[in-house]
């Protein structure tokens, strides 16, 4: 017996030290198909300014201290600058164009939440018209990191951008917006966009060009890659007369530049999961599933590489390490002719509804892992819903875990060359004898069977 408590806690103690997931024989131990963007606005930031506060709930506006806070946001963004962080009360805040007036790369402006306290930006559609809620639209609106808030209901775009500096925006979740849910028009060659930790669902309803996080370059080719990481996407949708659109992520070049996509989860889209057009990008590791339902769309596929005249733009697009499961009838792989010479294929598993039958690529393409990926728990919804004239697809986020059961053909199937040093959820790559494939990492399990004396 006592032999059988010291290889028990031995185990255990290596599971701790390499940080194993422990699971016991007869259960698997519970886990979300997200992550929680609250945990990474649990502190205010580091600053070296100065802290101003909002409470909407306030009769009348004070300084902004933290006993006399604003009663709007845009009233604090007025005065903030580099180094300065303002935190919002919780609350629904019906704002729009709100413009921040930057800070500098050593001193950051932080726009954020209250730690703990759900802040949200509605833009009141149907009920009344309000655009967007963030406007951000000159170079000298740079060094903007926007954290931790819920945007929503907006007619236009959740948060715009044009040719602004550099701006982050992470922990959010950004949904129900006529338009993208993130979108950059045009650009300067200071500009970056970093795209991280956020959701971004069921926007596109009314106006055209809409994407759930939909990165325009076109003006000018920018001096550093723009970042779009560890983002949940889906649902998103162009329901305009256009139907060009409704990706869950895109990257729209035309004036040049890169982006690095990787460790993202999209699927559910009624365009392509990822969509590139003439751009230079690096797409690794991210989970793409049954996009495309939107049968007027011209462009829909898992992943979509498009080219604007004879793709002299393009110098390489890598995609490596990547889950694409197909929906019956949607390519997996579409990639424009004056390019192909110029896109690596590398350690991607593919799947589609109709299994191997479905999984057509195209002729270029010579190295890939067709296995059904065997996640912990998906849907194959297919019916719609309306919302607000338009019609998405009716599903249950919540029933969806992508993580990748034990025994699947995508553990340590991936390549170590480039590959993100860890997955969606930060957890660390890799974990095992190599880098898994897709969106997730699997940590390594301990099983203990159930010993009886």
């Amino acid at each position: 017996m006592k032999l059988v408590w010291f290889a028990l806690i031995l185990v255990l103690s290596v599971a701790l030290v390499f940080g194993c997931r422990v699971e016991l024989a007869n259960g698997r131990s519970p886990e979300s198909w997200a992550f929680d963007f609250a945990e990474e606005s649990k502190k205010p930031h580091a600053q070296t300014g100065t802290s101003y506060y909002v409470d909407g709930k306030v009769t009348a506006s004070g300084d902004g201290s933290i006993h006399a806070p604003f009663k709007t946001i845009q009233e604090a963004l007025d005065v903030a600058g580099a180094g300065d962080s303002v935190y919002i009360f919780g609350g629904t805040y019906r704002e729009s164009y709100l413009q921040p007036r930057g800070g500098t790369a050593e001193n950051w402006l932080t726009i954020a939440n209250m730690p703990g306290e759900e802040v949200i930006l509605d833009g009141g559609w149907p009920n009344y018209r309000n655009d967007n809620a963030f406007w951000i639209h000159q170079p000298d609106m740079s060094y903007i990191e926007i954290d931790g808030l819920k945007i929503a209901n907006y007619y236009d775009i959740g948060i715009d951008l044009s040719n602004c500096g550099v701006v982050r925006i992470r922990n959010c979740e950004i949904y129900q917006n006529g338009s993208a849910g993130i979108a950059l028009n045009y650009a300067n060659s200071t500009t970056q966009i970093i795209v991280e930790d956020n959701i971004v669902h069921h926007n596109g309803w009314g106006i055209g060009w809409a994407s759930g996080i939909h990165l325009n370059n076109k003006g000018s080719a920018t001096d550093q890659p723009h970042i779009i990481r560890r983002n949940i996407v889906y649902n998103n949708y162009d329901g305009s007369s256009y139907h060009t659109d409704g990706n869950g992520i895109m990257f729209d070049v035309g004036g040049g530049g890169s982006c690095v996509i990787e460790n993202n989860l999209s699927f559910n889209n009624g365009g392509s999961g990822i969509n590139v057009l003439d751009g230079n990008a690096r797409i690794m590791n991210n989970t793409l599933f049954r996009n495309g339902w939107d049968a007027q769309q011209e462009y829909r596929h898992e992943v979509f590489l498009g080219a604007l005249g004879n793709g002299d733009s393009v110098e390489k697009i890598i995609l490596r390490n990547n889950i694409l499961y197909a929906r019956h009838g949607v390519p997996i792989l579409d990639v424009h002719a004056s390019i192909q010479t110029k896109v690596v294929f590398d350690s991607n598993l593919v799947w589609s509804d109709g299994g191997e039958q479905g999984v057509i690529l195209p002729p270029f393409v010579d190295r890939w892992i067709a296995a059904d990926p065997l996640w912990a728990a998906i849907q194959y919804d297919d019916a719609l819903l309306p919302l607000y004239g338009a019609s998405f697809l009716q599903m249950n986020v919540e029933a969806y875990d992508f993580h990748l059961r034990p025994g699947s053909p995508g553990i340590d199937a991936g390549s170590s060359e480039m590959a993100p040093d860890h997955d969606l959820e930060r957890t660390s790559r890799p974990l095992g004898k190599g880098y898994d494939v897709g969106a997730y990492e699997s940590p390594l399990r301990v099983f203990l069977p159930l010993v009886r004396r």
